[in-house]
């Protein structure tokens, strides 16, 4: 078993991903010249988070529309880690987003998204052509999944949250829902996941089960799970340390 420190990294500054970059690449010549033995550090890297993991955190990568993301490094670090399994990308906008989906590296399984770039990113092209992705996680608002082809064979496990930092979360919630008649056409998707992710976990639950009985016919095909999560951490609501605690529960629920 490799060893975590290894296998699973957080990145949340642009200062690190300068840093971890250069980290693999001085691994991977040193192996290449010869001047240490054993595996690169990168082919130990299975799953990368980029974004910080609470909303306590100062970095420069949360700024909507921040031009602080080196993305153009990212690819280098894609190139070097052949092994990774997961990636999330979080606070990503605009035209950067576009021009990274075609960089996202082919041996990713599972996907997160989120919460301000997933209107840009493009998610029906990483449908066809990614043949390994098995499952999308989105933190926040989708109009792209919709988009996404329905013969799309990659595709087996769908995952959408609501949360409180999004404005009018009926509205947002009765979005999702409607959803759910096109995500049932994907006969390749085993489980649709809506998850209502707020300070109150059983005001959460009830919020699902009113709007479930409003698409009762969609919600009654046996993929669809509707889940209820907290929000508060340490008495703090943080929902991006909620999404971080998710994706971990993720990695090792899908890779252990």
């Amino acid at each position: 078993m490799l060893p975590t420190l290894y296998t699973t990294v957080s990145i949340t500054t642009s200062s690190s991903i300068r840093s971890f970059s250069s980290a693999l690449t001085t691994s991977w010549f040193a192996v290449q010249g010869g001047k240490i033995r054993g595996p690169s550090l990168a082919s130990l890297v299975r799953h990368i988070w980029i974004d910080p993991t609470s909303s306590t955190e100062q970095s420069d990568l949360v700024e909507r529309n921040s031009r602080a993301w080196p993305v153009k490094i990212l690819p280098q670090i894609f190139y070097f880690c052949s092994s990774l399994r997961a990636l999330a990308l979080m606070h990503l906008d605009g035209e950067r987003s576009v021009w990274l989906e075609s960089r996202v590296p082919a041996s990713v399984e599972h996907f997160f998204l989120g919460p301000s770039h997933i209107h840009s990113f493009r998610l029906n092209g990483l449908a066809t052509c990614k043949r390994d992705l098995r499952s999308i996680t989105i933190y926040g608002k989708s109009r792209w999944m919709t988009a996404v082809p329905l013969d799309a064979s990659a595709f087996h496990r769908f995952r959408q949250f609501v949360n409180p930092g999004i404005e009018c979360r009926s509205n947002h919630m009765r979005t999702v829902f409607g959803y759910l008649r096109h995500w049932r056409e994907m006969s390749s998707l085993h489980e649709i996941q809506i998850i209502c992710c707020v300070e109150d976990v059983e005001a959460a639950a009830a919020d699902l089960r009113c709007f479930a009985e409003d698409y009762q016919e969609d919600y009654q095909d046996q993929r669809v799970r509707l889940i209820s999560q907290p929000s508060k951490w340490g008495g703090e609501l943080d929902t991006l340390r909620s999404y971080y605690e998710d994706w971990r529960r993720e990695i090792t629920l899908q890779f252990n």
